[in-house]
């Protein structure tokens, strides 16, 4: 009971922060679909790249975040300190260049993807707006992820919260005019986006001036953390490119079994993160209760507390997965009246719905793997899954039943590598993933 308490202590605000999230994800469409289903399409592709890019600025956040909550949990706050002031310098320069990098490379890009001028077209100038996003979610996400590894996850939640909100309000405005406004369209979402995430970098900012958050002016262990930053960011980092390029590989397959069956992905994909993003609170949760007690060297501790985080997890997942089986019939009829697409968005619904405890059990084992300082092998097991099992089942099951044979396909590999997780937590944790990095 004792266990249970401090994994939903730390877990709490992260769900709600999370859940925030995916109802401005909701929103979004919600507000993009009165434009037409043609603009629900190309923002669901559009944030897959954007998913992809802030997988790579997140290389700096991720191994920020296990070396904190191992540091914290040692008791070592220089290391807490000197570690940010790196991490902010290395992926604030990350980011700028890459944002400068791809300005001119949107449209062809979303060309590859979509293999569809239309929705290249519409989806270029939202692209480029929202680029600029990497450069302010650089530094908002290592303030975040610093915070959370030591502990500290309801101010996170605040700043996300009020971001949201800004998001949300200005999202009718912008697109479609209100209040004497030009009416924008998608463009006007883009801009939404863009000034809700400069608000929350300025927020963290005002938090770091006010010293609640520990930061260093000395660089003289700048080349050996740097180093140590890299070496755990990357693995963690580059397992969410992976599974984001995957991803988009993924959709690019979906894509050609035509537009309402991409339409009703996204659709459902939108719907679906109230819940995924479940899953995204319980596996940091995981990974900072891990990392406190490994940095602690109560190894028995974080077996524990990992496996509590799991069985919590499963359980919250299986509720709502079956609440949202409930519900499929009558969401997508809020966003489309495409009878065509709504068929497809509550099938996708359904499946999705039903797979979440499998989810559940990936999303929390990687945390605890990461946060016991092995993301390489967190990397290894998703990464190599999502190619063993969901791709080449997809390629196969969409020539013969089409956009159903992708989403089974999603189905049986969510279960098979919550298996594998599972299995080599069970048997390695103390011998092969426990590795203390402070």
């Amino acid at each position: 009971m004792y266990v249970s308490r401090i994994v939903f202590t730390l877990t709490w605000p992260l769900i709600i922060e999370y859940l925030a999230e995916s109802i401005l994800s909701i929103t979004d469409l919600f507000f993009i679909s009165g434009l037409g289903y043609e603009y629900i399409a190309v923002v669901g592709v559009c944030s897959n790249i954007l998913w992809f890019l802030t997988m790579i600025i997140l290389i700096f956040s991720l191994g920020t975040q296990i070396i904190v909550s191992q540091a914290f949990g040692a008791r070592r706050l220089d290391i807490i300190s000197h570690t940010v002031t790196y991490s902010c310098v290395l992926s604030l320069s990350f980011s700028i260049v890459t944002v400068l990098a791809l300005q001119y490379l949107t449209k062809p890009l979303l060309s590859i993807i979509t293999g569809n001028e239309l929705l290249s077209n519409i989806g270029k100038d939202y692209l480029t707006i929202r680029i600029f996003e990497l450069i302010f979610l650089s530094l908002s996400l290592i303030f975040s992820y610093t915070l959370k590894g030591m502990g500290n996850t309801r101010t996170p939640m605040i700043i996300a919260l009020i971001s949201i909100s800004i998001n949300i309000i200005l999202d009718p405005v912008l697109i479609y005019g209100l209040f004497g406004l030009p009416r924008l369209g998608i463009v006007g979402a883009a801009l939404a986006s863009l000034s809700s995430i400069i608000i929350m970098s300025l927020i963290y900012i005002y938090i770091l001036l006010r010293n609640e958050i520990p930061i260093s002016r000395s660089f003289d262990k700048f080349k050996e953390l740097a180093k140590k930053i890299l070496n755990l960011g990357l693995p963690s980092g580059l397992e969410r490119v992976l599974i984001s390029l995957s991803y988009i590989i993924y959709i690019s397959l979906i894509a050609r079994c035509g537009v309402e069956a991409l339409t009703a992905h996204q659709i459902g994909l939108s719907v679906e993160s109230f819940i995924f993003m479940l899953c995204v609170a319980f596996s940091i949760a995981s990974s900072v209760l891990v990392g406190q007690r490994v940095g602690s060297d109560d190894i028995v501790g974080a077996r524990l507390v990992a496996m509590e985080c799991a069985k919590l997890s499963v359980k919250f997942m299986a509720i709502t997965g079956v609440l949202l089986v409930t519900i499929s019939p009558l969401i997508p009829k809020v966003f489309t009246s495409n009878e065509y697409v709504i068929y497809l968005t509550m099938t996708y619904l359904i499946l999705a719905g039903l797979s979440e405890p499998g989810l559940a059990l990936i999303f929390t084992f990687a945390g605890a793997y990461r946060g016991a300082g092995s993301p390489t092998l967190s990397m290894i097991l998703n990464v190599a899954g999502f190619w063993i099992y969901r791709i080449p089942l997809t390629v196969i099951l969409i020539e013969i039943m089409s956009v159903l044979g992708a989403w089974i396909a999603m189905f049986i590999d969510v279960y098979l590598r919550g298996l594998t997780f599972y299995v080599v937590f069970n048997k390695y944790f103390e011998s092969r993933i426990v590795r203390k990095r402070v």
